[in-house]
């Protein structure tokens, strides 16, 4: 089982849709950053600093790119030399950004972008779905966007170890049977997108999965075009043209760059079991892989944990300011009726004329009446920042 060039390019352009708004970028985009990662450039933003630059201009080169080859030539030698000093050089050597603008028009330069961002971040979710014994177009762009997005070990755990009996009927999927892929990728984009929706920084991206949701209930699982992705058209036309410009090249198919974490997540059968998923044993359980963890793995669980625990702060700083207000506003009723009734108990013992007393009453209650309009307009404006 392996997924064609056209699966994998129709997984980027939508995700490169949600990242971007472009199907697939801009080729001839550069940019110089100031962070120390030195000349930006493609359609997947291939930097010098992470050496993808440098993996760029050799494909580019090994497949006969001939427009400004010298300067390209010249650029890769630099861009492997790691240092400061050398990214800096390329940074501002005009002739080599205008020979990299130059040569995105052609069809080798184009082939090569695909290719190196194919190898360096689609391949880790091609390798995750080959794990889960996962064949679907569908299932692909959705793994794959959310390795983009994050949080995918995450939520595929919490599927796999949960039972989400709502997923057939509220994804209105268009077959009466599914396989146990397609009702994992069900229950999967329905808690995503309840996740999503439950964290305030997170809920405008909830079009990933509406997306998503709504191929699903048209039963495109094999993700036929075109598609409408954040109203934008994704069409055949589109990725066929590509697929040519990367036909007969040596693109990777297995082994990616950067391996999936947490493969060794699934090593319980019981937790492997259908039961689990809460779907029929129409496909094979996925395979008890043992892979190392490396350093990146390392980073990226670190960096999941910080979010996750930010998530959870503010969460709770959103109900503790909510709670304060409703609580401000419910001790400014109760401490100005006091004061008013402290009043009138004052003016009828003191023998305040009638006139005096009543204009101090009505002024202590408009001072409450206003500061309980501002406790209200406070958290009206703090609701519609969610």
């Amino acid at each position: 089982m392996s997924f064609t060039d056209n699966d994998k390019l129709k997984a980027m352009a939508i995700v490169s849709v949600f990242e971007t708004s472009k199907p697939f970028g801009d080729f001839s985009a550069v940019a110089v950053l100031n962070d120390g990662a030195g000349v930006s450039y493609g359609l997947s933003q291939f930097t010098n600093r992470s050496g993808a630059l440098a993996e760029v201009m050799e494909r580019y080169l090994a497949t006969g790119g001939s427009v400004e080859r010298q300067t390209i030539e010249l650029g890769l030698a630099a861009a492997k030399i790691e240092t400061t000093k050398s990214i800096n050089e390329l940074a501002v050597n005009g002739r080599f950004i205008d020979a990299l603008k130059a040569a995105a028009a052609t069809s080798e330069m184009q082939a090569a972008q695909i290719e190196v961002a194919f190898a360096r971040y689609l391949e880790p979710a091609v390798d995750e779905c080959l794990r889960l014994n996962f064949a679907e177009p569908l299932s692909l762009a959705v793994i794959y966007d959310s390795m983009t997005h994050g949080s995918w070990e995450k939520i595929r755990d919490r599927v796999l170890k949960g039972s989400h009996p709502l997923a057939s009927s509220d994804a209105g999927a268009a077959s009466a049977v599914l396989s146990r892929e397609q009702n994992f990728i069900i229950n999967y984009v329905t808690v995503r997108d309840a996740w999503l929706s439950s964290i305030p920084r997170l809920a405008a991206t909830r079009y990933r999965t509406r997306f998503f949701l709504n191929q699903i209930k048209l039963g495109n699982w094999q993700m036929k075009l075109p598609v409408r992705v954040q109203g934008g058209s994704i069409t055949d036309v589109m990725i066929d043209k590509l697929a040519k410009s990367i036909s007969g090249q040596n693109v990777r198919k297995t082994n990616s760059a950067v391996e999936p974490s947490h493969t060794d997540d699934l090593a319980d059968p019981s937790e492997n079991s259908s039961d689990n998923l809460n779907v029929p044993q129409t496909g094979a359980q996925p395979p008890n892989v043992e892979v190392e963890e490396n350093c990146l793995d390392r980073v990226e669980a670190g960096v999941n944990a910080a979010a996750a625990t930010y998530d959870q702060v503010e969460r709770i700083a959103t109900t503790i300011t909510t709670r304060n207000d409703a609580a401000k506003s419910l001790w400014t009723t109760v401490i100005g009726s006091l004061t008013q009734t402290f009043w009138a108990l004052f003016g009828l013992f003191a023998g305040v004329p009638r006139e005096i007393w009543l204009v101090v009453a009505l002024i202590a209650a408009a001072l409450m009446l206003m500061y309980l309009y501002r406790q209200i307009a406070l958290g009206k404006i703090r609701e519609e920042r969610k």
